[in-house]
């Protein structure tokens, strides 16, 4: 699960994802959030999840893995505002 924030820090109420599991498995939807909270449903035995989160106000890229330190912990996402 993400909690994904704007650049001023303000939680967002709509999120596009995009990502590739393992280099394999591709994701890409638009999903309505919660309080910023963004469920992405992890596939049985990927190992790691390259992801872009987008909103009009900026976008973040990370990698996640299944093996982080508490990996059952929500992962915090900041969006960094678009280039001018």
């Amino acid at each position: 699960m993400f909690r994904v924030r704007n650049p001023k820090g303000k939680l967002v109420d709509e999120v596009e994802v995009e990502g590739v599991f393992d280099r394999r498995a591709r994701l890409r939807s638009r999903k309505r959030t919660a309080s910023g909270l963004c469920l992405v449903h992890w596939p049985e035995g990927s190992q790691q999840l390259d992801v872009t989160f987008r909103h009009s106000d900026g976008e973040a890229s990370l990698t996640v893995r299944s093996d982080r330190k508490d990996p059952h912990r929500v992962v915090e996402v900041q969006l960094s505002a678009p280039a001018a």
